[in-house]
């Protein structure tokens, strides 16, 4: 008999030490945060598929409540390696939250919600449409929300950086950044150069034809300061585009000029 209330004492002794274990872990936990090491605010896939602890910015939020819609625009950079499922799942989360807002003048909810995850903060806020995933909802009767991937920005993340042409891939963002500032260049100066070439077919026919001739000259020039030729411009230009590389932006002076008309057009 005594054998036996010893036993029973060391399981209830057992299951209150097990009990004060879980209990003092919880308030710890609860005082002093997830253990060392962890990262709040992580989403997307499991650490088994997606080992690289990955989190989410954004940098950037434009909100638009006018009659005729009501949008709202994210601009977020992601840290880390994130896979396709990943950037999908995270692009549907950010817009079942941004769906659940209120407060809006005129519509409730949203009409419009666009969410852009880009690579880097200088992708995000340079304008050019440089993102690795986007979700879009378009104003009704649109359908659902539509998600689009760039699968190769988002291989790009993986990619080692490598020399090219005797040119590190910093070296070759820079090209890539003055080569799109010299067809800027040869597309302004062929408007101001032609604009007073009678409009029509003839007006573009002749602004095509300066500006090739400018952008052949400023681009050579480019070639020649790098010491790669024309050709090896191009490649570094297509490698550009395909990774999602930050172009020049058109100056104030391009934008001007486009926008005012042509001496000739119909007023």
């Amino acid at each position: 008999m005594t054998t036996e209330r010893q036993r029973e004492a060391r399981k209830w002794m057992i299951a209150l030490a097990l009990f004060c274990v879980l209990l003092f872990g919880a308030i710890a936990w609860l005082i002093c945060g997830p253990p060392t090491g962890s990262r709040s605010h992580i989403t997307g896939d499991s650490d088994e598929k997606n080992p690289a602890a990955v989190r989410y910015t954004i940098v950037k939020e434009e909100d638009q409540d006018i009659p005729i819609k009501t949008e709202i625009l994210q601009h977020i950079v992601v840290e880390g390696v994130p896979t396709k499922g990943a950037i999908e799942a995270e692009l549907m989360n950010r817009y079942r939250t941004a769906l659940a807002r209120r407060g809006f003048r005129y519509y409730n909810p949203a009409t419009s919600i666009g969410i852009y995850i880009y690579a880097s903060k200088e992708q995000a806020l340079a304008g050019q449409g440089l993102w690795i995933g986007m979700l879009d909802k378009s104003p009704p009767p649109s359908s659902g929300p539509q998600t689009f991937i760039n699968e190769e920005r988002l291989a790009a993340l993986t990619q080692p950086s490598e020399d090219r042409f005797g040119l590190t891939e910093a070296t070759r963002k820079h090209v890539f950044w003055e080569e799109s500032a010299a067809e800027h260049t040869a597309d302004y100066e062929a408007m101001v150069r032609t604009r007073n070439v009678p409009g029509g077919q003839h007006y573009v026919v002749q602004h095509h034809k300066v500006e090739e001739q400018l952008y052949e000259k400023y681009t050579a020039e480019v070639a020649c300061h790098y010491k790669i030729s024309k050709d090896q411009l191009g490649e570094i230009v297509v490698e550009g585009v395909k990774k999602g590389w930050v172009a020049a932006p058109k100056n104030s002076k391009y934008l001007e000029e486009m926008m005012r008309p042509h001496p000739f057009s119909k007023r």
